[in-house]
């Protein structure tokens, strides 16, 4: 079982579109020039095929299943767990004998559901359809379902079909059978297949999709037949009383769904499938999915490997850095100190403040008549604690430290005092004090130093 449309692993250069029309073989060759999709019809049965081609044909109509199925979950990954036991309900006969694909993910209207639209096929269908095939020389590595081909090919053919309001219909018309797909704007609603063209059936079957007439409705026919003259006025005539408008006969009508399947083949596009899968899964396709894991290992280790490279790379560059740094810090302690001696290997920052403040020591009483006159200083701490509401108890000044005893009603008002004095030379630092029992105010001690001091 193949629970989405996963199986088309390959994107090909080349690939052919094959049709079995009773004993005539349409096959039709698909190139990509420049971002379009050419075709060439091999009408020599004889001319080979590309090795490095990708062939592909489709299980009829009537040789498979396709249906919406709604999930009652708003998640799409819930919901495509669910799928398979909704499916599993609605077939007459057990799902493990069948492959399917879930070709489209889609929320409801109702946004808390959501539709899954399935294709699948019996294994003995499929091995019917390849025996079919194999008599014909064909082995396909694609499967295709005809209902979803012939729609998703009208609409690269005929965009006019998705246009808002609008609803369409293809139908192929070959000597066995006559197929019907049908969709509204761009949405595929479902196909129906018959031996032989059956104009009531046709109105009863559009009829239970459209119960009232859409305001446009495109009609196309393809296929062999398509140009049988008698067969589609009588179709016509029937389907005027529906509403539906002239029928248009699609370019090249006997190769559209060759043209389909390879089409779908080449490129991605809406509702691709691949019903070879599980036991049917081509060798080629198959040795693709033994080697994926290997490849994703491999992509990995390359991964890992340039990761560690990258780091690798950034840790020679960071000691690189570093080393310029080191030695850029120990010439400037060495010039702070006055002698390299007097600086050890990582002790440059520890060598050159105790050279500062050895220096400050010596040069302190030629310094001291640039420095702050202790009078403003005196100023600067009672302006500060009149702003903030504290009360200076005591106080030792020197032009060394200002140590100073006071309450406070806050404890944050003595931290705005410490900040609006830190400056002019001076580091101010506040810490508390115990308070006294029975004082509701905070004690604190006010701690200032010259601000060039070592600590």
């Amino acid at each position: 079982m193949n629970p989405r449309s996963t199986s088309i692993l390959f994107r090909p250069r080349i690939t052919y579109g094959i049709d079995i029309d009773r004993d005539r073989i349409i096959r039709i060759e698909a190139t990509r020039h420049h971002g379009r999709i050419e075709y060439r019809q091999l009408l020599d049965n004889d001319e080979p095929i590309s090795p490095n081609a990708a062939v592909s044909a489709c299980l009829l109509q009537r040789e498979s299943i396709v249906r919406w199925l709604t999930a009652p979950l708003a998640s799409s990954g819930k919901a495509e767990k669910v799928f398979p036991s909704l499916l599993d309900i609605q077939l007459p006969f057990p799902i493990e004998t069948c492959e399917f694909s879930m070709v489209d993910i889609q929320p409801a209207a109702d946004r808390r559901s959501t539709m899954g639209l399935v294709a699948g096929a019996r294994h003995a269908d499929i091995e019917s359809r390849l025996s079919t095939l194999r008599q014909s020389g064909i082995i396909p590595r694609i499967l295709d379902q005809e209902g979803l081909a012939l729609w998703a090919q009208l609409l690269a053919e005929y965009p006019a079909v998705s246009a808002p309001n609008t609803a369409g219909a293809i139908l192929y018309f070959a000597s066995d059978r006559c197929t019907l797909a049908v969709g509204r704007r761009a949405s595929f609603l479902g196909a129906h297949t018959m031996k032989e063209t059956d104009a009531d059936l046709i109105h009863r079957v559009l009829k239970s999709y459209f119960p009232e007439t859409p305001s446009s409705f495109l009609w196309f026919w393809a296929g062999p037949g398509a140009t049988n003259n008698e067969l589609t006025r009588r179709l016509q005539n029937h389907a005027e009383p529906y509403g539906a408008g002239p029928a248009k006969i699609v370019r090249e009508p006997e190769t559209f769904l060759a043209r389909a399947l390879a089409a779908r083949a080449m490129a991605a596009g809406p509702y691709r499938c691949n019903l070879l899968s599980g036991k049917f899964l081509h060798p080629a396709d198959h040795a693709h999915q033994k080697q994926r894991p290997y490849k994703t290992a491999t992509l990995c280790l390359l991964a890992g490997l340039t990761l560690c490279a990258t780091t690798l790379t950034w840790h020679i560059a960071a000691r690189q850095r570093t080393a310029v740094m080191q030695k850029e810090l120990r010439s400037l302690a060495v010039a702070i100190a006055g002698s390299p001696r007097l600086v050890q290997d990582r002790q440059e920052l520890v060598a050159a403040k105790r050279a500062i403040g050895t220096q400050y020591r010596l040069y302190a009483p030629f310094m001291a008549p640039f420095s702050p006159s202790l009078a403003d200083t005196l100023k600067a701490i009672l302006t500060a604690a009149s702003q903030n509401g504290l009360v200076i108890e005591s106080m030792t000044m020197n032009r060394q430290s200002i140590i100073a005893h006071g309450l406070a009603p806050k404890w944050n008002q003595c931290e705005k005092a410490a900040a609006s004095l830190s400056g002019s030379g001076w580091t101010a630092r506040v810490d508390k004090k115990d308070t006294i029992v029975g004082e509701t105010r905070v004690a604190f001690v006010l701690r200032m130093t010259p601000s060039h001091e070592t600590p």
